[in-house]
């Protein structure tokens, strides 16, 4: 096992952190985005074909994957 210093232990818990950090605010925007764009479908599309699903499921894999990259910092 590496012994580390405790600058470098420093180091990696703030990269971490900002990793994490970085991810909530992803998923909050997704989130605040895509029940915009839901509810305009709603109101405005007459509750045509679902089109929201396409940005919902393409962006959803770009979070999901920002995810595992999060985890793996």
């Amino acid at each position: 096992m590496t012994k580390r210093s405790e600058e470098q232990v420093y180091a990696l818990a703030k990269k971490r952190v900002g990793a994490r950090k970085d991810f909530t605010l992803h998923m909050v925007v997704y989130l605040v985005v895509n029940a915009l764009l839901i509810c305009l479908w709603l109101f405005v599309s007459g509750r045509g074909f679902p089109w929201f699903v396409f940005p919902l499921g393409g962006w959803g894999i770009g979070l999901v994957s920002h995810y595992f990259f999060s985890r793996s910092v």
